[in-house]
């Protein structure tokens, strides 16, 4: 008993292997997929005509070709990296409120989870996106040269 004791202890003395502290700039414009900045650049707004193109930023919310949320709220927490988003989306017509966990995933993307979405994958309505396994999540793709969308 006492040799697992001190094996617990010592796992606890062990030093934890540090994850990297991604950011995420709230300054810049997200999207997905992350060919979509390239896009942007080039052809302004005319890029967004692509169904398969959304756009996040901090200040609006998410934008797309078939749905929107507006973002009305978006908190931090001093010992968190993480972000908590509530809006309201419409897509197609049908209005309805939404959180948002936004989360960095790597240094150049961030994780964004709709409870929206999840409760949808969850009942079978949705597919489960293949980009991630969290249920919900939708990865977007940081622009380092864009913060806004060009207009002609």
């Amino acid at each position: 008993m006492r040799t697992i004791l001190v094996l617990g202890l010592g796992l606890l003395a062990a030093p934890a292997f540090a994850q990297p502290e991604f950011t995420i700039d709230q300054s810049k414009l997200y999207v997905t997929p992350p060919e979509t900045c390239e896009a942007l650049e080039k052809g302004g707004a005319d890029a967004m005509s692509d169904a398969n193109i959304a756009v996040m930023t901090f200040s609006g919310g998410i934008q797309s070709l078939e749905y929107s949320c507006d973002f009305f709220d978006v908190k931090s927490h001093p010992t968190n990296r993480s972000f908590l988003a509530t809006g309201i989306c419409d897509a197609l017509g049908e209005v309805y409120p939404d959180t948002f966990a936004i989360t960095p995933y790597d240094e150049k993307t961030i994780q964004v989870v709709s409870s929206y979405d999840a409760a949808m994958q969850a009942a079978g309505v949705f597919e489960a996106s293949d980009a991630t396994v969290t249920p919900g999540a939708t990865l977007y793709y940081r622009c380092d040269n864009l913060s806004e969308i060009p207009v002609d």
